[in-house]
């Protein structure tokens, strides 16, 4: 197999450019999913249970804007209006510019709740841009290793997992410090872990083996079918909406439990995704059969959202940010892995459907395993190292 050139990826400034916008674009991202629903509960008093809808729109906006820049950006290059690297560079303006203004902007909206959910809203819808900006990149970079760079541009990104939650509770007058040794000797722990590792090798397959295996493997010509290609993304998008709203609706109705829902949506977001790329040898070359099994997969996996996805609030709403950070920074060595195995096993069996099969079997593997493991020993009781105990700020040496 072609061993990915480290050191010369290490030392180049074009990998550190896409490694800068990747660490400001998961910075956003992580500070939305950690700081901002307490922000929006306790800061400007904004009811999370009775406005579920209007606070999940900034996340429904961004999925469907990546749909939309998608399809804007892959036609601005059909047409060969711009380079590709004027465009990667014009979307920045999108993907960054745009949501770092909505950003700054919220100082002025203050206390208004419509004025700052409005700014949010449009922060991520703008985000959704990165899938033509900045996050195809590794695939211009370098096609031969496009995974390797992806995996490792992806993992110095996912720090922000942890510096977000850390610093925003620092600002905090009173800030909690995370008991991280009970935290990593928690099962619970580890089983969101488990499944968000599941969760994250699956979306790593998707999107650094799977257009190469279309595309030298069964002969899928994506240039000419770039919407169908895309359909798996756009499924994944739309069913998080879906999946949210139903999830949301069952616990409203006490249908069952919270930690019983998670895990029945685990059957959604784990189960059925293996069962269909285990389904992929049966396919064979069948193009429309696999493209068909590959948005069967990532829609049902948008039901992460309501099983184990959310579960860091469920075990520790004091601390949600810092579990968030840890598990999803393990999870993202997935992207590490994940090439290598592919990229070693594609080598060995020469782009063959052999291979594929083995890749697949293996990603339907961890999906499963990682979700078997949540039902097993996950639930969504706060734990008891929830409790906060305060770290005072220094009195202020005027008043002494």
């Amino acid at each position: 197999m072609a061993v990915a050139p480290y050191l010369k990826i290490l030392t180049s400034i074009p990998f550190w450019a896409v490694c800068a916008a990747q660490f400001g674009n998961l910075w956003g991202l992580n500070l939305i999913l950690t700081y901002t629903p307490k922000y929006l509960s306790e800061t400007i008093g904004f009811n999370l249970k009775e406005s579920a809808g209007l606070a999940s729109l900034p996340y429904l906006a961004r999925m469907t804007a990546s749909g939309m820049f998608g399809i804007l950006g892959d036609w601005m290059l059909k047409k060969e209006i711009m380079s590709v690297t004027r465009l990667r560079k014009f979307f920045i303006i999108f993907s960054h510019f745009i949501p770092a203004a909505c950003l700054f902007m919220i100082r002025v909206a203050g206390c208004n709740q419509v004025g700052v959910v409005a700014l949010l809203i449009l922060c991520q819808f703008f985000n959704g841009a990165v899938v033509v900006s900045h996050f195809i990149n590794p695939q211009d970079l370098a096609p031969n290793f496009a995974g390797s760079v992806f995996g490792v541009m992806n993992f110095i990104g996912m720090t922000t997992g942890i510096f977000v939650p850390k610093i925003t509770g620092a600002i905090t007058t009173h800030y909690a410090v995370a008991p991280y040794l009970k935290i990593l000797t928690s099962i619970p722990f580890w089983a969101v872990c488990a499944a968000q590792f599941g969760n994250l090798w699956g979306l790593n397959l998707i999107l650094t083996y799977t257009p190469k295996y279309l595309s030298e493997t069964i002969g899928f010509n994506l240039k000419e079918s770039a919407g169908l290609a895309s359909l798996p993304y756009l499924a994944r998008m739309t069913a998080s909406g879906m999946f949210g709203i139903l999830g949301d609706w069952m616990l409203k109705k006490e249908i069952m439990s919270v930690t019983r829902l998670r895990k029945f949506f685990i059957i959604f977001s784990h189960f059925i995704p293996a069962a269909c790329l285990f389904m992929i040898r049966v396919a064979g070359c069948n193009q429309v059969g696999v493209v068909a099994l590959l948005i069967l997969c990532q829609f049902f996996n948008g039901a992460v959202v309501v099983s184990h996805f959310i579960n860091p609030q469920d075990l520790a709403p004091n601390f949600a940010g810092s579990v968030f950070g840890v598990m999803n920074f393990i999870g993202m060595t997935t992207g590490i892995f994940v090439p290598k195995i592919t990229g070693a096993i594609t080598t060995h069996y020469n782009k063959n459907l052999a291979g594929a099969t083995i890749i697949y079997t293996i990603g339907g593997s961890v999906y499963f395993c990682g979700g078997l493991l949540f039902i097993i020993f996950g639930t969504a009781k706060t734990q008891p190292w929830n409790e906060i105990k305060e770290t005072e700020p220094e009195p202020n040496q005027g008043n002494k």
